[in-house]
């Protein structure tokens, strides 16, 4: 009886470990993505001008390979993006379903003490 008790516990807190874990980790996520917004928004606002040029002017060969360089950092800017949202997206999963999984178990144990 001890050891169920002690086990339990141990359980619970490993638990609410995975729990602040995730939280966590979510918190850092959306940190993150607001970080790669701002980036964006200034590789785009570097794109838009080069762009601009681009179509105004004939670049010369260094000018032209700057502005490949820049369009493969905005694209690799936007995967970085959908890559972070992909990770919130999970983190988000984990935590609804750990907070089903809780509901669960009180459902369970108010059918089981007859509370319902």
């Amino acid at each position: 009886d001890n050891t169920y008790e002690l086990v339990s516990k141990q359980l619970q807190d490993y638990q609410n470990t995975m729990l602040l874990l995730a939280k966590e980790r979510l918190l850092f996520l959306e940190q993150d993505l607001k970080q790669k917004e701002e980036e964006f928004e200034r590789a785009k606002e570097h794109y838009v001008k080069s762009l601009k040029h681009y179509r105004e002017t004939s670049l010369s060969p260094k000018e032209k390979q700057g502005f490949l360089k820049q369009i493969k950092q905005f694209s690799k800017i936007s995967k970085d993006i959908l890559y972070t949202c992909n990770e919130i997206i999970g983190a988000n999963r984990f935590l609804t379903h750990y907070d089903n999984l809780n509901l669960e178990k009180v459902l369970e144990h108010a059918k089981d003490t007859k509370l319902e």
